[in-house]
């Protein structure tokens, strides 16, 4: 996947992937063209990257993957395996991953209380990808959108300051995970396909029951803590507190 590493010098124009893992129908076609996700001489990336969870390092592309959510269908569950390996993957030449946002996207609340605002994915999805964009000197490279309209997706593109917008319409869960695969891979050494059902009925069970139970009467605490909360690959801005004992809910507000 050459064209995601222009950015980084060290990785080789053709990166050889030790194992490809996709989801869904890998092996639709033997020569997949690549996708033009690469981060821009402009970005503030370090090309070494950074130490991953895993402990492995991680160099980031500044490109970002957008399912379109569906509570009531499995589509957009198996596009979004599809795209886990392309946006993810280890380069073994040159022992680094590298790896770009993936996410769930839907709208925020049109109007939600102040318990569903904690809740609310669509707000999650807008501050996280805000955050990635100043992080990668301020816009990216590429947006990918799988069944998105393209009315949202053009918005998203411009909301990021994208250069390239890719869209992937919702053509059917095998469709769907064929033209990810063509977007993102040019070859690959082994495949996985899976064997699904995409009418899966929904499950009927119920579960009913009550609870009851009493909360501590403890008084309400507060606390304070400033330092930066500008994005960064490389630094850490974290503002460590302890939750006494007995206490259950905690209210942040950023500032």
């Amino acid at each position: 996947m050459h064209a995601a590493l222009v950015r980084f010098k060290a990785l080789p124009r053709r990166a050889h992937l030790a194992v490809v893992l996709v989801a869904l129908l890998m092996v639709a076609s033997p020569a997949l063209a690549a996708l033009g996700g690469s981060s821009r001489p402009s970005d503030t990336l370090a090309e070494d990257g950074f130490t991953g969870v895993a402990g492995r390092p991680v160099v980031p592309a500044a490109r970002a993957t957008l399912v379109a959510f569906d509570p009531s269908d499995l589509s957009d569950d198996f596009a979004y395996m599809a795209a886990v390996p392309f946006s993810t993957f280890w380069v073994e030449d040159e022992g680094v991953a590298v790896s770009s946002p993936l996410l769930f996207y839907q709208e925020p609340m049109a109007a939600p209380t102040e318990e569903e605002t904690a809740l609310d994915a669509g707000v999650g999805v807008h501050y996280f990808m805000d955050d990635y964009a100043v992080a990668c000197g301020g816009g990216l490279a590429s947006i990918v959108t799988v069944g998105l309209d393209g009315l949202k997706a053009s918005e998203l593109k411009e909301l990021w300051s994208a250069q390239e917008l890719v869209q992937v319409p919702d053509l059917g869960a095998v469709q769907t995970a064929a033209r990810i695969a063509e977007l993102g891979w040019e070859w690959s050494d082994r495949a996985v396909v899976a064997v699904i059902d995409p009418a899966v009925a929904p499950t009927a069970g119920r579960v009913e029951g009550n609870l009851s139970g009493t909360l501590a009467s403890l008084p309400v605490m507060t606390g304070e803590a400033t330092g930066s909360i500008e994005p960064s690959f490389h630094t850490a801005n974290s503002h460590p507190f302890d939750v006494p004992k007995g206490y259950a809910y905690v209210s942040v507000r950023l500032a």
